[in-house]
Order: C-alpha cells, then structure tokens, then sequence
C-alpha cells in the first residue's frame, strides 16, 4: 500500500514541485553528511589532543630525567677530575719526596764526595762520580744515581771555591 502511496504522491505533483523536494531532501543529506564529518573531525581531535597532552607529560617527563642524568654525569665527571687531580698531586708529591731524599743523601755525602773529588783530580768527573756512588753503596747500602750526584757535586766545588768562607750546607 504504501508503494502505492509513493507512486501517487509522484503523479499528483508537478515537475517543479517534486524538483524543489529533491533539492530539499539533497540539502538535508549534505548537511547531515557534513554535521558527521565535523563529529568525526572533532572525535579526531578530541583523541589527538588527549593523545598530545599525554605525549606532553611523558616529554616533560623524558627531558627532567634528561636532566637528571646530565647533572649526574656532571656530577660524576668533577668527582673523577677531583679523584684524578688528587691522585696526580700524590704522585707528584711522592716523587718530590722521593727527590727531596735522594738530595738529602747526596747532601749528606757531600763533604766526603768533594774531598773524594779533590783527591781525584787526574780523573774524569764522571768516572769520579761513578766511583763515589760505588763507595756509597759499599758503606752505607745506599743508592745514588750517578747524573743526581755529579750535578749537586758540581754546584757544591763551584760554592767552596767562590765562596770559601760559606759553610758547605746551603
């Protein structure tokens, strides 16, 4: 029955009148066609924005770890600058001292190795050197090195015979 109804409503309109129904039935899909495209667009930006906001926290998040991490190695590198100064300060202090006594023990033998030099007189100084450590090692188990030795034995004739009032100790 109601194909029949369609099928009258048809015969008893004009052309026009049927014309400006599908004009008007054609605008009421486009807009209802339109109104869930822009539901649509706006569900999209809806989950992309509660997406964006949670990518935003997790990037806050990231970059204060960032930080974090960064302080930490900064933190860790002055430490090991420190470690590594301190260690270098100890090992110069430890040749140092190591120098100081090596010196102290030339010093110590100093009057013995200028008289020894002064009887040696006809001989080369290194080999003088060379003998005076020999003597030291026999007699108080100790060890010069020979360049160390010459060098303070050197300084010291110079003093003693330019300044002969001064005592050898300096």
């Amino acid at each position: 029955m109601e194909m029949f109804a369609f099928d009258h409503y048809l015969r008893s309109r004009t052309a026009a009148e049927i014309g400006r129904r599908c004009d008007s039935l054609m605008r009421i899909c486009d807009n209802a066609d339109l109104e869930y495209r822009e539901k649509k667009e706006h569900d999209v930006r809806y989950v992309l924005q509660e997406q964006r906001a949670k990518l935003d926290c997790q990037l806050s998040a990231a970059r204060a770890d960032v930080k974090q991490h960064q302080a930490r190695v900064g933190e860790l590198t002055m430490k090991e600058a420190k470690r590594m100064l301190i260690q270098r300060e100890a090992e110069r202090a430890k040749k140092r001292k190591e120098r100081d006594y090596n010196e102290a023990i030339v010093d110590q033998n100093a009057e013995a190795l200028v008289s020894f030099l002064l009887k040696a007189t006809s001989m080369d100084a290194v080999m003088v050197t060379l003998d005076f450590c020999a003597k030291i090692r026999q007699e108080k188990s100790e060890e010069l090195q020979p360049s160390n030795v010459l060098k303070r034995a050197i300084l010291r004739i110079l003093i003693y015979y330019t300044v002969p009032l001064l005592p050898l100790h300096y």
